[in-house]
């Protein structure tokens, strides 16, 4: 299979860091972003997203936004939303996003869900 390109939006540095180090150990190619903000310029840069793994956490409107943003303007990407809140499963199935993680999720979950997503190109809903 192709190797995937995935954007990791992860507000917390430490976090984001050990997320990109083990992605990238396992073979994907990694784009980080602290916020949707940042995230959205990469998208702007970089066509060759495959995945967006975009961490809910406190600027809830804007990233909800941003969320809705990437399934409406770039489909072919597969989102994937990390919340430590479940209620999120739900907007989540609403908007199309590929699949949602309940935070804390281990690094093998993660890597997981990118499998699939590379098997299957659709949301797992």
């Amino acid at each position: 299979m192709e190797q995937q390109t995935i954007l990791i939006v992860e507000q917390e540095y430490s976090k984001r860091n050990i997320i990109e180090a083990e992605l990238t150990k396992a073979g994907y190619i990694i784009e980080s972003a602290s916020n949707s903000k940042d995230a959205h310029d990469i998208l702007s840069i970089n066509q060759s997203i495959d995945v967006v793994v975009l961490n809910i956490y406190q600027n809830l409107a804007l990233e909800l936004e941003f969320a809705e943003l990437i399934i409406k303007t770039r489909p072919e990407i597969r989102l994937i939303l990390t919340a430590a809140y479940p209620v999120w499963v739900k907007f989540s199935k609403k908007i199309g996003v590929f699949d949602f993680i309940k935070k804390p999720y281990s690094i093998f979950e993660l890597i997981n869900i990118l499998s699939k997503s590379q098997r299957m190109g659709v949301a797992l809903w």
